[in-house]
């Protein structure tokens, strides 16, 4: 039989309904009854174990970042170490009867688009030389000694006409015409499968020296693109 006690709550043995059990500081009710659901230590418990696992997750965190920061940096000296290594190197690229010759680019020197014409005995019969790629620049001709220079060095593209240049000088190598290259000289340049250069000898009648130009037109674009890189990193170093 349930009675009340003086606070109006009814009381059963040693429990009493009605009246406001005492409470945690974290609101939950406590009870003298083994039976009654009570949480009072995991909830003090349960923020230190967050802590903990995000002190872990944090600690994963930054032992992976300073990882792929090691990597990162690792891949960026090495590719700076080929790039290095490859500064202090002369670049050669084939294009068929045609090369690009660049000078290492921790030098004044750049690139020219060149071919040799080598007889079957050895040595350089002809050698053909472009130093840039502006419309008007020369195209140097280099033939060997014991020439005649008064009647000059003939020149022709396919089956364009034969153009007549003059011996501008004779070095230790040879003798050297320049022989421009227009619009009209490029595009024959391009168009055409091979060329001939015109030369007297000292003693006889003129003689024919045959040249490729296969390759030539893919070796002139790779040359104006080279050329042009070159120019804009030295425009900007030399700010």
């Amino acid at each position: 039989m349930a009675a009340t006690d003086g606070a109006g709550a009814w009381r059963r043995g040693d429990r009493a309904y009605g009246a406001e059990l005492p409470r945690t500081a974290h609101g939950v009710l406590m009870s003298d009854d083994p039976t009654e659901f009570h949480q009072d230590a995991p909830v003090e418990a349960r923020p230190a174990k967050v802590r903990k696992i995000s002190r872990r997750w944090w600690q994963a965190g930054a032992m992976s970042f300073v990882l792929l920061v090691g990597i990162v940096l690792a891949l960026v000296g090495q590719l700076f170490y080929v790039k290095l290594e490859r500064a202090y190197e002369m670049r050669i690229t084939a294009y068929q009867a045609w090369r690009v010759v660049c000078a290492p680019s921790t030098g004044q020197g750049g690139c020219v688009l060149t071919q040799d014409v080598v007889p079957n005995q050895g040595g350089v019969l002809v050698a053909l030389t472009m130093g840039s790629a502006e419309l008007g620049s020369p195209l140097t001709i280099t033939v060997p000694h014991g020439v005649m220079l008064e009647p000059g060095l003939g020149f022709s593209a396919g089956n364009n006409g034969l153009t007549v240049r003059p011996y501008d000088v004779c070095n230790p190598i040879g003798c050297v015409s320049n022989v421009p290259v227009d619009a009209e000289m490029l595009q024959a340049l391009r168009e055409n499968r091979d060329g001939q250069v015109i030369v007297v000898p000292s003693e006889g009648a003129p003689v024919t020296i045959p040249f490729s130009l296969d390759g030539f037109s893919e070796g002139y674009d790779a040359f104006v693109r080279v050329t042009s890189r070159r120019n804009f990193l030295w425009g900007i170093f030399a700010r």
